[in-house]
């Protein structure tokens, strides 16, 4: 006769390592990258996990702003959001998404319970989008502005004069290009936007080099071109934003009934002589070589800058 034996049932949890996060955007281990506007939808897979504590498992995922240009947020936009999750479905995934406006980095975690699971916590880049405020006729946004590099962004009415820069000074002209969204656009700095200064007395073109200033969408411009012109003359300055030319408003009169905008495109850089190096200038003349008692002699210098 076999004797009584007792059992012990204990109740079995799934585990965070029975579990997975996919993403349908570029993903490169904890962080993901997207653009403004673009719905990001992930996968919380489960298949090797009992049926059962797969139904009972309680997922858990939250989304936060964690800033842009490494400033951190304040107040309302850094609080946290609890992102609904899907029931698991007969494949045993979850699903859930979040699509964001703002240009800057997220904080995404996925937790089993209150322990992280896949690679949790991960940092989805939110980039801005293709640039729209130069398109069309109206440029809400569109800025631009040229002046010498150290100087100081122009304000006001000062963008749209023309200023004489020094030979041989750098020379910064920025342009706004936002998205839909007023984030800086993202755009190919080798290939999509092209600056160039053409000395209209020679048809010698220079063109400036691209860089991006910052992301999101604070107050200023996100692209920087930067150049140096060494001889003096009228250039003129034109942008150009794969085939369609980038120009300034100019003058807007908001008082009035018909409003008027007149638009030109950027106005021409006048580029003028340093001030005189005496170790550059030359003395030429009959009386820089050797001469006689007697003998008339002139002399005339030429004033050159560095």
């Amino acid at each position: 006769e076999l004797g009584r034996q007792s059992f012990v049932a204990e109740l079995l949890n799934a585990k965070p390592k029975d579990f997975s996060v996919q993403s349908d955007a570029v993903m490169a281990g904890s962080v993901v990258n997207t653009s403004a506007g673009t719905r990001v939808d992930f996968i919380v897979g489960s298949e090797d996990v009992d049926m059962v504590l797969d139904l009972r498992a309680n997922i858990i995922v939250t989304a936060r702003f964690i800033g842009v240009n490494g400033v951190a947020p304040t107040g309302g936009a850094a609080a946290t959001e609890v992102l609904n999750v899907s029931p698991v479905n007969s494949r045993r995934e979850r699903y859930f998404w979040l699509s964001r406006t703002e240009a800057g980095e997220y904080e995404i975690v996925v937790k089993l319970s209150e322990t992280d699971i896949g690679e949790s916590p991960y940092v989805l880049n939110v980039a801005g989008g293709p640039p729209v405020n130069h398109l069309g006729s109206g440029r809400k946004g569109l800025a631009t502005a040229a002046y010498p590099s150290g100087a100081g962004v122009p304000t006001g009415p000062a963008m749209a004069s023309k200023v004489d820069f020094i030979a041989g000074t750098p020379i910064d002209f920025d342009v706004d290009l936002r998205d839909e969204f007023g984030n800086v656009a993202t755009i190919d700095t080798e290939t999509d936007l092209l600056v160039k200064y053409s000395r209209q007395s020679s048809g010698e073109i220079v063109t400036g080099s691209i860089v991006r200033s910052f992301e999101g969408n604070k107050t200023g411009h996100g692209y920087k071109a930067s150049v140096t012109l060494p001889r003096t003359g009228t250039y003129g300055v034109t942008a150009q934003l794969g085939p369609v030319s980038v120009c300034l408003p100019v003058t807007e009169d908001a008082n009035a009934v018909n409003v008027s905008i007149t638009r030109e495109c950027i106005l021409d850089a006048n580029v003028v002589a340093a001030q005189t190096d005496p170790t550059m200038s030359l003395l030429q003349g009959s009386g820089t070589s050797a001469v006689m008692a007697g003998d008339r002699i002139s002399l005339h210098v030429v004033p050159l800058d560095a």
